[in-house]
């Protein structure tokens, strides 16, 4: 049994991408996670109820990737989810205007507390 805790979720507001990498921070059995994931990856799991499956298998895997070596054996990954795509006009992220330097956006939609799994 792991442990997740999400404490933050953004992206570049600014860059006009419509699909921008999100930034995931958080924690997985206490040990901090900078794990990243798409904006239309996000909202394809928010649209099926499933946001909590794909954080679970994003955040695991960067942390068996970066801390997997320290255990024995070592971590196993977990299959990330895939999800109906949804239409492209309802995933746009959302942008920033104003002067520079602008703030990141928040993925209000991945910030869920935290879990066991």
């Amino acid at each position: 049994m792991n442990s997740f805790i999400i404490t933050n979720c953004i992206y570049d507001g600014s860059s006009g991408d419509p699909n921008p990498q999100c930034w995931i921070y958080g924690q997985v059995n206490g040990t901090r996670v900078f794990a990243t994931a798409f904006f239309a990856y996000l909202m394809a799991a928010n649209a099926a109820n499933q946001m909590q499956a794909a954080l679970t298998a994003v955040m695991f895997n960067w942390y068996a990737a970066v801390y997997g070596t320290q255990f024995t054996p070592w971590l196993t990954p977990i299959a990330v989810p895939v999800f109906p795509s949804i239409p492209p006009v309802s995933v746009t992220a959302q942008h920033t205007t104003g002067p520079y330097p602008q703030a990141e956006v928040v993925v209000t939609q991945a910030l869920i507390g935290s879990w066991s799994a």
